[in-house]
């Protein structure tokens, strides 16, 4: 298996950094934006699909192209865009 060389690990945070290396059965191909090509668990597609990093990674029916095919992003920590209703006690 290919490990997945992203240039500044520093950002993730160990936890994450944990997902995106860890060795699982089920991986996902996966081409970053500098055109490495290496397999990540899905966990690790998510943290780099919301960081931006991934051009496209491999379906079952083929390359999904991000900005061209449909993707279903995860929740992100601050998913909420809207006005704060919430009172303070």
């Amino acid at each position: 298996m290919l490990s997945c060389p992203v240039s500044d690990y520093t950002s993730f945070t160990s936890s994450e950094y944990f997902e995106i290396k860890i060795t699982a059965t089920m991986t996902i191909q996966v081409e970053l934006i500098d055109g490495t090509l290496c397999r990540v668990v899905p966990k690790g597609l998510n943290l780099l699909l919301n960081r931006e990093l991934v051009k496209r990674f491999k379906r079952s029916s083929g390359w999904a192209v991000v900005g061209r095919d449909p993707i279903r992003y995860s929740e992100k920590v601050n998913g909420y865009n809207g006005m704060e209703r919430r009172k303070a006690a």
